[in-house]
């Protein structure tokens, strides 16, 4: 057992150690709660849950996020929204709306729908624009199927409510821009009696305190990723949510957190829930997320700022050899070694995925090979689904049936595979997901479709390459020079100088 890993970790640059003693083998992360964490700040706080309680602030009645506020604030905003009234919005709004509804009408039809909104929204003249800039609507091609007439009305309340408005005409969904509401045959139709129309409650006005609300985040077989945006989800609005580095989801962990400008209240329901699935649904697995002691601080945490982290371990099945007969002296001795010899600061296999491959999709990153990373990312893994491996088989295999290397031959056949192979994505692929949605509108744009990954797990990507080579670096130096300090090595001294 312990030489067939110590191969796969040798591949890692894990080849040299600090003691002389043989080793032992031994399964860690046995069951979740063999693997406590508790995450140090720079301060040298350690994050501890003890209290799941708001704390009180008498007299503050400012701050507070009313019904109203907040069922406005469901509407997903646009880059710029927070811009002043009176300033033109920024080039991005329109773009990210002609992305998202041309994946519901096409290309042109989007592009002319925002066109004319944007023109009456600048008020300023566009390039190319003939007749169209004198409409005060944009009429897009007739739909048949009603759940995606539904769909492209949905898309405009929630998505471009600030600056358009829908109504259907003639069996077709025409974009108004919002000045002329009042012209369109539907207007005040539907209203309720006494309601009134486009009334926007004025947002109450931050406190006197700083602007993050820290907290501690507690969790159970959940990953930091998931747990972060299942929270961000269940908040109203737009969550600006910061930690300082991920944590196991096989594990029990806690570590520090901010929200900008949020209260206690609005995180409460977290401690009363259990969120079946936990990354393992399909074995009924459970995960837990709790919050609490909640204080506001001036400063948010962001990747990186930590001093590092404490764990409670527990080995199960520890195997020390048949040589063996006394194996709590052995496991003493080994032990006493570690004591007094530390360890080599080797970046561990979690470090690599579960398919030992993380690496290898960064150094594809590296050279510029945006498609090779996403088959990488895209082939069949070990240890899935037997349905999941039957997609990505299909995946790899989707160009095999042309009989050319005709563009647009391999761009249908893309799209079509890509919407098939999204269906047997589990919701913890994160990855896939992403450049699976992204390549089902835009088929061969590997770029695009990597750059559709969240921030933090494309980072993991290129950490994977700087801990491998550094595996393999401080692997060397011990076998080259040993373990007495030679003269370049940095050396951190303790408190008396020594």
């Amino acid at each position: 057992m312990a030489e067939a890993f110590d191969a796969i970790e040798e591949r890692f640059g894990i080849s040299e150690y600090l003691s002389d003693e043989p080793g032992f083998a031994a399964v860690l992360k046995a069951r979740y709660s063999d693997f406590l964490v508790h995450e140090t700040n720079r301060n040298g706080e350690i994050a501890r849950l003890e209290s799941l309680e708001a704390p009180k602030e008498p007299g503050d009645e400012t701050g507070v996020v009313t019904e109203s506020e907040s069922k406005d604030s469901r509407k997903r905003k646009f880059p710029g929204d927070e811009i002043d009234e009176e300033s033109s919005p920024p080039e991005e709004i329109w773009d990210v709306a002609t992305e998202e509804l041309a994946a519901l009408v096409g290309e042109e039809s989007a592009k002319n729908a925002v066109k004319v909104v944007r023109f009456w929204e600048n008020n300023v003249e566009i390039e190319d624009e003939g007749e169209t800039k004198y409409s005060k609507f944009a009429e897009l091609p007739e739909v048949k199927e009603k759940e995606r007439r539904k769909e492209i009305h949905q898309w405009i309340r929630n998505n471009f409510s600030k600056y358009a408005v829908g109504d259907s005409h003639g069996g077709k969904i025409r974009i108004w821009h919002k000045r002329f509401e009042k012209e369109m045959p539907t207007f005040g139709k539907f209203d309720r009696p006494g309601k009134a129309r486009n009334e926007r409650p004025k947002k109450q006005k931050w406190p006197d305190r700083p602007d993050f609300l820290q907290f501690v985040l507690y969790k159970e077989n959940i990953d930091t990723g998931v747990a972060t945006k299942d929270i961000a989800k269940r908040l109203k609005g737009r969550a600006r949510l910061g930690y300082a580095g991920m944590k196991d989801k096989r594990g029990v962990t806690t570590q520090f957190c901010t929200l900008y400008r949020r209260r206690p209240e609005e995180l409460l329901s977290f401690n009363k829930s259990r969120i079946s699935g936990g990354g393992g649904s399909t074995y009924g697995s459970v995960s837990i997320i709790r919050v609490g002691n909640f204080k506001y601080v001036d400063e948010e945490i962001t990747i990186g700022m930590l001093k590092g982290n404490r764990f409670d371990i527990v080995l199960r099945n520890v195997d020390v050899g048949r040589q063996i007969l006394e194996a709590k002296l052995f496991l003493e001795k080994a032990a006493k070694a570690f004591q007094s010899n530390g360890f080599v600061n080797y970046f561990g296999m979690q470090r690599f995925g579960k398919a030992h491959d993380t690496h290898e999709v960064g150094i594809e990153i590296l050279k510029g090979n945006f498609k090779g990373a996403i088959e990488i990312i895209m082939r069949v893994k070990a240890d899935e689904l037997p349905r999941t491996n039957v997609a990505r088989q299909k995946w790899q295999q989707r160009f095999d049936a042309l009989a050319d290397d005709n563009i647009e031959s391999q761009k249908n056949a893309e799209q079509e595979c890509a919407e098939e192979v999204l269906k047997h994505m589990g919701r913890f692929m994160t990855c896939e997901v992403a450049l699976l949605n992204c390549l089902k509108r835009e088929p061969l744009n590997y770029r695009k479709a990597f750059n559709r990954i969240p921030k933090h797990t494309k980072s993991m990507f290129l950490h994977a390459v700087q801990s491998a080579v550094w595996n393999r670096v401080v692997s060397h130096r011990i076998k080259k020079l040993g373990k007495q300090v030679c003269k370049g090595d940095l050396v951190q001294l303790d408190e008396t100088g020594v």
